[in-house]
Protein backbone atom coordinates (compact mmCIF):
# COMPACT_ATOMS: atom_id res chain seq x y z
CA UNK A 1 0.00 0.00 0.00
CA UNK A 2 1.34 3.52 -0.61
CA UNK A 3 1.35 6.03 1.89
CA UNK A 4 0.66 9.97 1.54
CA UNK A 5 3.68 10.81 3.39
CA UNK A 6 4.55 14.43 2.26
CA UNK A 7 3.95 15.64 5.70
CA UNK A 8 5.61 13.48 8.14
CA UNK A 9 7.51 14.06 10.89
CA UNK A 10 8.54 12.01 13.85
CA UNK A 11 9.64 12.70 17.64
CA UNK A 12 13.09 12.99 16.60
CA UNK A 13 12.06 16.13 14.43
CA UNK A 14 9.26 17.20 17.25
CA UNK A 15 11.67 17.47 19.49
CA UNK A 16 14.54 19.27 17.39
CA UNK A 17 14.67 22.68 19.36
CA UNK A 18 13.76 21.22 22.69
CA UNK A 19 15.34 23.14 25.48
CA UNK A 20 16.68 20.38 27.70
CA UNK A 21 18.34 22.78 29.98
CA UNK A 22 14.70 23.64 31.51
CA UNK A 23 14.10 20.23 32.49
CA UNK A 24 13.83 19.37 36.82
CA UNK A 25 15.76 15.84 35.43
CA UNK A 26 19.02 15.28 35.82
CA UNK A 27 21.00 12.18 33.91
CA UNK A 28 21.24 10.54 36.97
CA UNK A 29 17.76 10.34 37.07
CA UNK A 30 17.03 9.05 33.80
CA UNK A 31 19.50 6.27 34.61
CA UNK A 32 17.54 5.81 37.71
CA UNK A 33 14.11 5.27 35.72
CA UNK A 34 15.09 4.61 32.34
CA UNK A 35 18.69 2.86 33.00
CA UNK A 36 19.87 5.28 30.21
CA UNK A 37 21.34 8.61 31.38
CA UNK A 38 20.13 10.90 28.47
CA UNK A 39 17.00 13.01 29.00
CA UNK A 40 16.05 13.68 24.95
CA UNK A 41 15.28 9.63 25.41
CA UNK A 42 13.28 9.77 28.74
CA UNK A 43 10.96 12.56 27.28
CA UNK A 44 10.46 11.00 23.84
CA UNK A 45 9.38 7.97 25.77
CA UNK A 46 7.28 9.76 27.81
CA UNK A 47 5.64 11.64 24.90
CA UNK A 48 5.30 8.49 22.90
CA UNK A 49 3.53 6.90 25.78
CA UNK A 50 0.86 9.95 26.03
CA UNK A 51 0.23 10.14 22.49
CA UNK A 52 -0.43 6.22 22.72
CA UNK A 53 -3.13 6.60 25.27
CA UNK A 54 -4.62 9.69 23.37
CA UNK A 55 -5.26 7.19 20.41
CA UNK A 56 -6.47 4.71 21.78
CA UNK A 57 -8.88 6.97 23.97
CA UNK A 58 -10.19 8.15 20.80
CA UNK A 59 -10.50 4.95 19.34
CA UNK A 60 -12.02 3.05 21.92
CA UNK A 61 -14.33 5.73 23.38
CA UNK A 62 -15.17 7.91 20.27
CA UNK A 63 -13.52 11.17 21.80
CA UNK A 64 -12.10 14.27 19.93
CA UNK A 65 -8.93 15.31 20.66
CA UNK A 66 -8.30 19.26 20.40
CA UNK A 67 -4.76 20.34 19.83
CA UNK A 68 -3.90 23.51 22.21
CA UNK A 69 -3.02 25.40 19.02
CA UNK A 70 -3.94 28.99 20.01
CA UNK A 71 -6.38 30.55 17.87
CA UNK A 72 -6.78 28.06 15.26
CA UNK A 73 -8.00 25.09 15.82
CA UNK A 74 -6.93 21.79 15.29
CA UNK A 75 -8.63 18.14 16.52
CA UNK A 76 -7.59 14.86 16.38
CA UNK A 77 -10.64 11.94 15.94
CA UNK A 78 -11.64 9.09 13.83
CA UNK A 79 -13.56 9.67 10.70
CA UNK A 80 -16.29 8.06 8.49
CA UNK A 81 -15.91 7.48 5.13
CA UNK A 82 -18.98 5.75 3.12
CA UNK A 83 -20.40 5.75 -0.05
CA UNK A 84 -19.21 6.49 -3.26
CA UNK A 85 -16.05 7.95 -1.46
CA UNK A 86 -15.75 4.39 0.33
CA UNK A 87 -15.91 2.43 -3.03
CA UNK A 88 -13.21 3.90 -5.06
CA UNK A 89 -10.97 4.03 -1.94
CA UNK A 90 -11.56 0.47 -0.93
CA UNK A 91 -11.31 -0.52 -5.08
CA UNK A 92 -7.50 1.61 -4.54
CA UNK A 93 -6.65 -0.82 -2.23
CA UNK A 94 -7.96 0.69 1.39
CA UNK A 95 -9.91 -0.64 4.08
CA UNK A 96 -9.39 -4.36 2.41
CA UNK A 97 -9.61 -6.13 6.07
CA UNK A 98 -13.53 -4.12 6.47
CA UNK A 99 -16.27 -6.24 5.96
CA UNK A 100 -18.28 -3.96 3.71
CA UNK A 101 -21.92 -5.67 4.82
CA UNK A 102 -21.13 -5.43 8.39
CA UNK A 103 -19.58 -1.46 7.96
CA UNK A 104 -22.51 -0.63 5.78
CA UNK A 105 -20.32 0.32 3.29
CA UNK A 106 -17.94 2.61 5.22
CA UNK A 107 -14.22 3.05 6.54
CA UNK A 108 -12.78 4.53 9.89
CA UNK A 109 -9.64 6.37 9.98
CA UNK A 110 -7.70 8.70 12.11
CA UNK A 111 -7.12 12.15 11.10
CA UNK A 112 -5.70 15.42 12.34
CA UNK A 113 -8.19 18.46 10.80
CA UNK A 114 -6.84 21.69 10.73
CA UNK A 115 -9.53 24.46 10.95
CA UNK A 116 -7.97 27.76 9.21
CA UNK A 117 -9.58 30.44 7.65
CA UNK A 118 -12.39 29.60 5.87
CA UNK A 119 -11.25 25.65 5.14
CA UNK A 120 -10.22 22.74 6.46
CA UNK A 121 -7.80 20.80 5.72
CA UNK A 122 -7.44 16.68 6.44
CA UNK A 123 -4.63 14.78 7.14
CA UNK A 124 -4.70 11.01 7.76
CA UNK A 125 -2.60 9.55 11.01
CA UNK A 126 -0.96 6.62 9.93
CA UNK A 127 -0.74 4.40 12.90
CA UNK A 128 0.48 0.90 14.65
CA UNK A 129 -0.97 -2.52 13.62
CA UNK A 130 -2.67 -3.03 17.26
CA UNK A 131 -4.54 1.26 17.00
CA UNK A 132 -5.36 0.06 13.02
CA UNK A 133 -6.82 -3.43 13.59
CA UNK A 134 -8.97 -1.72 16.69
CA UNK A 135 -10.06 0.80 14.18
CA UNK A 136 -10.69 -2.24 11.69
CA UNK A 137 -12.52 -4.66 14.56
CA UNK A 138 -14.73 -1.77 16.19
CA UNK A 139 -15.65 -0.89 12.45
CA UNK A 140 -16.47 -4.67 11.69
CA UNK A 141 -18.54 -4.93 14.92
CA UNK A 142 -20.78 -1.71 13.98
CA UNK A 143 -19.26 1.18 15.63
CA UNK A 144 -20.26 3.94 14.71
CA UNK A 145 -17.74 7.34 14.40
CA UNK A 146 -19.13 10.73 14.33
Amino acid sequence: MNYATGHCFNVDDMFYNFDYSKLDLTCKDCERLNKKPHRDLMVKKIFRAGMKYVLNDIVENNNTFVLPTGRKRAEIHVKRTSGEAFKKLRAAGKWQDVDFFASHFSGNELVLEMYGTGRCRTKTIYVDKDIKDKITENTNNGVQYF
